[in-house]
């Protein structure tokens, strides 16, 4: 038979990137579009070459698990919840190989062994018809599986210069952010909900949190502000973060005043604008 080395690349790696926006959405992860199509391309080229000839060991089950895995890390980050997404990754395969087998098989298609590796010559009626499904499943039943409970949101009372503001925020365990001084954890803010709360503050901040610092010393003196230091696994750098009056969290008082300041949004859909790490 023959295989047309565009279309499976350019159908598995799109199968890929539908994949790995799903489990970012089931694990509540940050969605990277660079990372996850560099990584969907990855596992596209792994599928070439599985069947190849002569590449017949590629196919073994623990290298297909190696793969994944590599995926995730490329689409995630090597974060303590990169176990995780591997586990969704590949629930959420299994799920769509099925879903792939059902249709083809209810549309009288076959299955080929190349390499003793499962190949679909997948026609474009199957295609649009699979990618129909998985769109409909990812919008209705993942993504509501996928969205914080209650639980995990908080609600939060700002206070600068007697100007309160009322939101929400994700208990977000993989937060680690502290000061350095006193040990305790601080709140991560976005921009956009403490703006109102400081009269003369501009509607964006500059990107280098030093030059933050200044436009801000500047256009707010009254402010108490400060850097803070902080690490992740792929960069380390400083967050401007500022001393409010009060932070109360679900009616009790913060132990620290700090806001961290976000210069974009902490959630993908707006559902909360703050993160408070290990503060509960």
């Amino acid at each position: 038979m023959v295989i047309y080395v565009d279309r499976l690349l350019a159908l598995n790696a799109l199968v890929n990137y539908l994949l790995l926006s799903a489990a970012a959405h089931l694990g509540g992860e940050t969605c990277i579009r660079w990372r996850q199509a560099l990584a969907a391309a990855l596992g596209a080229l792994y599928a070439l070459a599985v069947l190849l000839p002569g590449c017949r060991t590629l196919g073994m089950l623990g290298l297909k698990l190696l793969c994944a895995g590599a995926m995730a890390a490329v689409a995630f980050g090597l974060s303590p919840r990169l176990l995780r997404q591997w586990l969704l990754l590949l629930v959420l395969s299994a799920l769509y190989g099925g879903v792939v087998l059902a249709v083809q098989t209810l549309l009288g298609g076959s299955v080929t062994l190349i390499g003793g590796v499962a190949y679909y010559p997948v026609h474009m009626r199957v295609l649009l018809l699979t990618a129909a499904l998985l769109w409909l499943l990812f919008q209705t039943v993942l993504t509501r599986l996928g969205a914080h409970s209650g639980g995990d949101l908080i609600p939060v009372q700002l206070t600068i210069g007697g100007r309160c503001a009322q939101l929400r925020a994700l208990r977000d365990t993989g937060n680690s952010l502290c000061d350095p001084l006193s040990g305790q954890p601080v709140l991560i803010v976005e921009w956009s909900v403490l703006r109102p709360l400081l009269p003369g503050a501009p509607a964006a901040l500059p990107g280098d949190p030093v030059a933050a610092l200044e436009a801000l010393r500047r256009l707010c003196p009254a402010l108490r502000l400060q850097l803070l230091p902080y690490r992740t696994v792929a960069r380390r750098g400083l967050l401007l973060a500022v001393r409010c009056d009060s932070i109360r969290l679900n009616g009790h008082a913060a132990p620290s005043p700090l806001a961290a300041i976000s210069c974009t949004p902490v959630s993908d859909g707006g559902a909360y604008h703050a993160l408070t790490g290990g503060i509960s």
